[in-house]
């Protein structure tokens, strides 16, 4: 009997254990169930949430050009109040993280001119709400102005303007012409010609008759100042090759000395007298660019007409001969009407001692 009683005792508390851990599970999967339904509950409960959103004007592609309407201060930035579900609500402020842009044909209408435009509304229209069930119950700013204006194109011709003050002259403009395009009001008031400007350190060191070749500028066009939006210029760029021009000035000398060369071999033997009338060449006209024909008028470039004698000359006794004027550096040149030279011409042993000529420096007659 004291076994049997034993054993039942046993049983009794076994099935004790076994009844206290089946009500713990129980327990656990009802908590569980409990919070992931009141999670669940949550999420779906309708909430309301505010946003800073970026919100931008889609330029417009080749067809039209958008921009804020004049006098719109807007920065682009609306603060946005939304209701929806919480996990909803979480979605759109992760669609719309990156911001939003209005586009034309979407969120904005297609007709031209001056449009408002209710900013919960256009918004509402973007793919972040698409069946997310979250609304805009409200938006600051509330509405906007923009301006949207059909895009027309025109050809242009491309002018250069060069240094003030320069010799240079643009000898290609490549290409001569650009494609200006921009909205129809703004075009209808581009000038006739789109420009393009030399920078001084391009010419500075260049001289008379260098060349900068094929220089690549960017083009400007002109637009009454406020009124310029939405303009392209196509190329942006354009080359240009430029030259700085040989300005050529004439100065005309009213003597230049006359002086008499031959052989030194002949020195001794001959006496040189010139004409008195013609030891100087009358009226000679100096030719070049501006600064070097200033270096002969200063005298910084010296000028000397020559009477060469030659040994055949010299024994004939020559009594007339042309001068010559010497080449002149820098790309300068001279010349005269008269450049007859007369002489006289006597050899030393016929008149004894020291005869008295014209002549000077190296291999002239004295």
């Amino acid at each position: 009997m004291t076994r049997r009683r034993d054993s039942k005792a046993k049983d009794g508390r076994g099935s004790a254990r076994g009844g206290s851990s089946l009500t713990l599970r129980t327990l656990g999967v009802v908590t569980v169930v409990s919070v992931f339904t009141w999670l669940l509950a949550e999420s779906q409960t309708v909430q309301r949430r505010t946003l800073t959103l970026e919100v931008r004007l889609d330029p417009g592609g080749e067809q039209r050009a958008i921009r804020m309407a004049s006098g719109e201060s807007w920065d682009g930035l609306v603060e946005l109040t939304l209701d929806g579900a919480a996990a909803n609500l979480e979605g759109v402020r992760r669609a719309l993280r990156g911001g939003v842009t209005l586009t034309a044909g979407e969120e904005l209408s297609v007709e031209p001119g001056v449009q408002g435009v209710d900013l919960a509304d256009a918004l509402l229209l973007d793919p972040a709400f698409a069946g997310s069930g979250v609304l805009i119950s409200e938006a600051s700013p509330p509405r906007v102005e923009v301006e949207l204006r059909p895009v027309l194109e025109r050809l242009v011709p491309v002018s250069v303007e060069l240094p003030e003050g320069s010799q240079a002259e643009a000898t290609v403009v490549d290409p001569a012409a650009v494609l200006v395009r921009g909205p129809e009001p703004v075009l209808k008031q581009v000038g006739e010609a789109a420009m393009v400007r030399v920078p001084g350190a391009i010419v500075s060191d260049l001289l008379p008759g260098q060349s900068a070749e094929r220089v690549s500028l960017g083009v400007d066009v002109a637009v009454p100042e406020g009124v310029a939006w939405g303009l392209r210029v196509l190329p942006e760029r354009v080359s240009v090759s430029v030259t700085v021009r040989n300005r050529l000035d004439t100065e005309v000398l009213a003597r230049v000395p006359v002086q008499v060369l031959m052989a030194p071999s002949e020195l001794d033997r001959w006496v040189i007298a010139v004409s008195p009338e013609d030891r100087d060449i009358r009226d000679v006209r100096v030719t070049g660019p501006a600064a070097q024909v200033a270096r002969v008028t200063s005298g910084d470039i010296p000028l000397v007409a020559v009477v060469r004698l030659s040994f055949e000359e010299l024994e004939r006794g020559v009594t007339v001969k042309e001068a010559e004027l010497p080449r002149l550096p820098g790309g300068l040149s001279a010349e005269a009407d008269d450049l007859t030279v007369g002489l006289t011409v006597r050899r030393r042993a016929d008149i004894g001692g020291d005869g008295a000529g014209v002549g000077g420096g190296p291999g002239g007659g004295g």
